[in-house]
């Protein structure tokens, strides 16, 4: 996990760190998808961001060609 000066948290997937993993097209914007829902319902152990509510993904389709932006809630969010 990743915390910034601003104090937002992130946890890459070891799947999605590579440019050439997450630019796999719908296939990478959903390994993104699957843990931002994973993250907010949590019980993921060591890699579970503490009192996660909201989460925020984005992927892109091509190079300058497409992006897509989803931000997600938890019920406690």
């Amino acid at each position: 996990m990743h915390v910034s000066a601003a104090g937002c948290r992130s946890t890459p997937t070891a799947a999605c760190v590579s440019h050439a993993h997450a630019h796999a097209g719908a296939a990478g914007g959903l390994f993104g998808i699957v843990e931002a829902v994973r993250q907010l319902r949590g019980g993921l152990g060591e890699r579970q961001v503490k009192d996660a509510e909201v989460a925020i993904v984005h992927n892109e389709g091509g190079i300058l060609s497409s992006h897509c932006t989803v931000i997600l809630a938890n019920a406690r969010g």
